[in-house]
């Protein structure tokens, strides 16, 4: 099955927990239709610094691998984002952008 879905969530100062879809365990960013997504798969931090802001993406929880712009992510490592970034998680893409 293949499908283009296209949403935009925005990311406020702070710690944002982006995961699958659970409403036992929910995240701030749930997403559904992709169940190889973990419940709480990454967090994505926004610092802000002299310079503007920083954004710091985490891995939490992962069952299936984590890409950052096809390169693998751990769990428990930290990457710093820059806009236009392709996070992959499960079979799931993210773009990171600030349109």
């Amino acid at each position: 099955m293949f499908g283009l879905v296209v949403e935009r969530y925005q990311l406020s100062e702070g710690r944002t927990i982006i995961g699958r879809e659970d409403d036992e365990e929910p995240s701030d960013i749930s997403l559904s239709g992709d169940d190889t997504i973990s419940r709480r798969s990454i967090s994505v931090d926004i610092v802000a610094d002299e310079f503007g802001f920083d954004y710091i993406m985490k891995v939490l929880n992962a069952s299936n691998p984590v890409l950052l712009n096809g390169k693998h992510v751990y769990i428990g490592e930290k990457v710093y984002l820059d806009f236009g970034d392709i996070i992959t998680i499960g079979k799931t893409n993210l773009k990171f952008d600030n349109k």
